[in-house]
Parts: structure tokens; C-alpha cells; sequence
């Protein structure tokens, strides 16, 4: 073993506190490559962890050592194979990104690129249920903090390219040319095909935006369109640089579909409490607060629904029947 130095020292310490705090089963003896700082702390608490006492020691020749040795080079094996893995990860990803730039001629590399995904059905009876997402990947990677998700406020029906030009409205009409550092745009990526592409463009357009490049990929050919570019762009299936793009677009589409599920779950469940006789809206309110959700509601038997306030036996059965409409057949 190298001789310790004060950061090895500092990670075992550290180390230390961690590793037995999820482990239940604490030795009586525990062998260390070297002391370290505040090492009776340590004792005095695995000790009080353990219920029994403990001893750290540093063996310093036989069959302790040689193990302490062995556990020692087999950490550093695979320290360095989860290094390795890592820098490959990393070569891919800037591979993919050095692709992206070439195959589409960008003006730099694609270092945040942000993608715009709408998922729509249209109206229920109710509420409007479009929604859109943003996704943003710094690096090849998935930046979550930096995701979004917008309701659509000023389109009705099923108008996919006036909800596209109202989110990138949205996203885009404070943004500058000379924005800094990682909240730069290097490439719009819009869902969709050549109608998508030129709402994006015209929404930059209005806006005086030339800094970031824009693209488009469509679903059914995985075909990538360019402003001012007569036919798309094909990378080929085995492309590390598509593949990276049908990541992110496959993500926005993810986070808005789970958006729009949330959505309409929420409203339904709303709607039904809505349509039960002799539930006004002060009582609906009372009810979410102190049961959380509808879901909890449904479950609960007639005698403690009834003792809600304002409830009784009648609407509890009432507002059960509505919200289980097979269990009284």
C-alpha cells in the first residue's frame, strides 16, 4: 500500500461515516490501510451503532495484511474500469456531437441543444389538453433542471404549428443574440418535419435571433430538415450522432406525455366530483384536503366518508357510486 497522505486520510474518514451508516452489520475488529483524523470519533460511534466495542487497526504484516493489500489493488481495478467506461462514454458523446455539427453544417459545436415537443388530443368537454415540453442536454447529457413544461394558453383545436410559434414565442422573445455561458442556444431541435422547422425559423425571425442554428426531426424517416436546405439530411441508422438526436427528441416526448397524462388525470377525477348532486365547490375543497386525491376518496368505506364534514351517510353513498360505478352491480 502507498503511503497516506492528507487526502487519502480525508476520504477514508469520510468513507467511513458513509459506508457503515447504510450498513447494519458492523464487525467487532476493522481492519484500515493507515490511520486517519478523528478516527476514536469513529470508534466512539460505530461502537454505539454496534451496541458492542470496535477496534480499527492497521495490520502491518500476515494474512490481515495481505488481504488489506488484495482489497486494496482489486478498489483500484475497478476504479480504474469505471474510468475507463466513463472516458468511452464521454468519446462517444463527443463523437456524436462533432457528427451533429458536420452533418448539419452548424455554425459550432452543439454543446446545449434544446428540444420542443407538443402532445396534443385536442379539448375534452372540459379543459384544454395540449401541452408541450423542452428538454435540454448539455454535453450529450440530459440537463433536467433546465427542463420545462408549458400548458398551451392561446390555441384551441388541433392546431400543432400555432402551438409550436406560441412556445417558442414564449421561450424565445426575451432571449439575445450575446447570451452567455450555458443558457446559450447552440441548436434548436423541434419535433416534427419541414411545417415545424419554418414556424421555429419565423418565430427567430421575428425576434432578430441568428446566434443558434435550428433543426427539425421528423418520426417516420428519422429525416432531419435545415432552414434553406431543399432535401433532408439522412444519417445513417448506426449513427452516434442520430442516435443522440432521437434521444432528445424521444425525451421531450416522454416529458410531455407525462405532463398531458397528469393533466387530464387530474381534471377527470375533478370533473366527476363536479357532476355528484349536493357537492358544491366548498365541500369538494374540504374533501381533496383532507383525503389528498379522488383515488383515496374511492377507497374509503361509506361509514368515514360520511363523517366528513358536511357529507352524511347519503352523499358518502352518493359520491362512492359515482366514483365506483361496477362495484353496485
Amino acid at each position: 500500500l502507498a503511503p497516506a497522505d492528507d487526502d487519502d486520510r480525508d476520504v477514508l474518514g469520510g468513507f467511513f461515516r458513509q459506508y457503515y451508516n447504510m450498513n447494519q452489520t458492523i464487525p467487532g475488529r476493522i481492519n484500515i490501510p493507515f490511520n486517519f483524523d478523528d478516527e476514536k470519533v469513529h470508534v466512539s460511534w460505530l461502537k454505539e451503532k454496534r451496541g458492542k466495542r470496535v477496534t480499527l487497526k492497521v495490520p502491518d504484516r500476515g494474512e490481515r495484511r495481505r488481504l488489506l493489500e488484495l482489497a486494496s489493488h482489486n478498489a483500484t481495478l475497478h476504479l480504474n474500469e469505471h474510468l475507463d467506461k466513463e472516458s468511452t462514454a464521454q468519446q462517444v458523446l463527443e463523437s456524436a456531437l462533432k457528427e451533429i455539427q458536420e452533418q448539419l453544417g452548424l455554425k459550432r459545436l452543439p454543446n446545449r441543444i434544446e428540444c420542443y415537443d407538443i402532445s396534443n388530443l385536442g379539448r375534452d368537454n372540459l379543459n384544454r389538453t395540449a401541452v408541450a415540453s423542452r428538454v435540454v442536454f448539455i454535453g450529450g447529457n440530459p440537463a433536467k433542471d433546465h427542463y420545462r413544461r408549458f400548458r398551451i394558453k392561446t390555441v384551441d383545436g388541433q392546431d400543432d404549428y400555432a402551438m409550436m410559434e406560441e412556445i417558442l414565442t414564449r421561450r424565445l422573445k426575451n432571449y439575445r443574440n450575446d447570451i452567455k455561458d450555458e443558457e446559450r442556444i447552440d441548436l434548436l431541435l423541434v419535433d416534427g418535419g419541414k411545417g415545424h422547422l419554418g414556424v421555429a425559423g419565423r418565430v427567430a425571425q421575428t425576434f432578430g435571433l441568428t446566434d443558434f442554428d435550428i433543426a427539425a426531426l421528423a418520426k417516420r424517416e428519422e429525416e432531419l430538415y435545415r432552414p434553406d436546405e431543399t432535401h433532408p439530411v439522412v444519417l445513417p441508422g448506426s449513427s452516434p450522432g442520430l442516435f443522440l438526436l432521437q434521444r432528445i427528441r424521444d425525451e421531450a416526448h416522454r416529458f410531455a406525455n407525462e405532463y398531458q397524462r397528469h393533466l387530464r388525470s387530474k381534471q377527470l377525477k375533478i370533473s366527476v366530483l363536479d357532476s355528484i348532486p349536493g357537492l358544491g365547490p366548498k365541500r369538494k375543497e374540504a374533501l381533496i384536503r383532507k383525503f389528498k386525491s379522488v383515488e383515496r376518496i374511492s377507497k374509503l368505506p361509506s361509514e368515514e366518508l360520511a363523517q366528513a364534514p358536511g357529507i352524511g351517510s347519503e352523499l358518502a353513498e352518493m359520491i362512492l357510486a359515482k366514483l365506483n360505478p361496477g362495484a353496485a352491480e
